[in-house]
């Protein structure tokens, strides 16, 4: 017998969260006689409650799951809340679908792009220029590198000169950075790949509700970011 009854209030709570649980073993798919057996253990764990009846030694462990069971239903209902509320669980697998969808639909038009853009002479020549200028700062950096080679160079210049090399081959501001960064490829496939998304969500007009393709164009415009 519990050590203590519960107060009215607790009995209350109780006694509604059997009232549920009833609701929902009967609508449950199961077969007659399973729901006799999962009622009658909650019902006589309310009776416990209430000081009239006494477990068996065999029926201690389905006891103590049914009390947890009944514990959680009681005294967290905001857990409850949680894990039963169908809308959001559906509004989460439909999040995970159009990211799913956003990612496919980003990959494939950017591998369209790169390989159009490939074809492209602007984009050939692009590169051409591309290389000429990084061969200008391995040019450059040459040039500094046989300078450390002089035995007359104190420490300081040594470091100097080596931090020059470093930056014209590695560095954020060196040329070699800069002069990939003014190749105007990038843009190119941005713009290409921008293009083949917007056909691709002209073609989901008809096939995908208005919040579903706002919501693939907002996942889309994050990846392109």
């Amino acid at each position: 017998m519990p050590t203590k009854k519960l107060n009215p209030v607790c009995q209350k709570q109780v006694k509604k969260a059997l009232e549920s649980y009833r609701k929902e073993v009967h609508e449950a798919p199961l077969a007659d006689n399973t729901k006799k057996t999962y009622l009658l253990h909650a019902e006589n764990f309310v009776r416990w409650l209430d000081g009239n009846f006494e477990p068996g030694g065999r029926n201690k462990l389905g006891f103590l799951v049914l009390a947890i069971a009944v514990s959680i239903a009681v005294f967290s209902p905001s857990f409850s809340a949680i894990a039963g509320n169908k809308e959001d669980a559906a509004r989460i697998e439909r999040k995970f679908e159009i990211r799913k969808l956003a990612r496919e639909i980003y990959k494939k038009a950017d591998k369209r792009a790169t390989e159009a853009a490939k074809q492209s002479p602007t984009y050939q020549e692009n590169n051409k220029k591309t290389v000429k200028a990084i061969q200008k700062c391995h040019v450059q950096a040459n040039v500094l590198i046989k300078a450390l080679e002089s035995p007359s160079l104190t420490s300081l210049r040594f470091r100097e000169l080596s931090s020059k090399v470093e930056e014209i081959l590695n560095g954020p501001d060196g040329c070699t950075f800069k002069a990939i960064k003014r190749n105007p490829n990038a843009q190119i496939i941005r713009e290409l790949r921008d293009e083949f998304i917007d056909e691709e969500l002209e073609r989901l007009r008809g096939t995908l509700e208005n919040m579903k393709r706002k919501e693939l164009e907002s996942e889309i415009r994050k990846l392109s970011i």
